[in-house]
């Protein structure tokens, strides 16, 4: 497991987070992101859950199920 960090929020304005995790490939999105980019997964076996960072225009979201 290595530090990755994960960031959230609205053009240069960036919020970021450090997680204990594991850097995931080809994961898909949930549906209702499939048209953001996606620039991250990361998997926390800790909490046992999974934080996606996408991206549309200007806008960073970190999705955590």
């Amino acid at each position: 497991m290595q530090q990755l960090s994960v960031c959230w929020g609205i053009g240069d304005t960036l919020m970021c987070g450090m997680l204990e995790g594991v850097l995931i490939n080809d994961m898909p999105t949930p549906p209702q992101y499939r048209k953001w980019e996606l620039e991250r997964t990361v998997y926390d076996p800790r909490e046992d859950k999974v934080y996606q960072q996408v991206r549309s225009g200007n806008i960073t979201k970190v999705i955590v199920w």
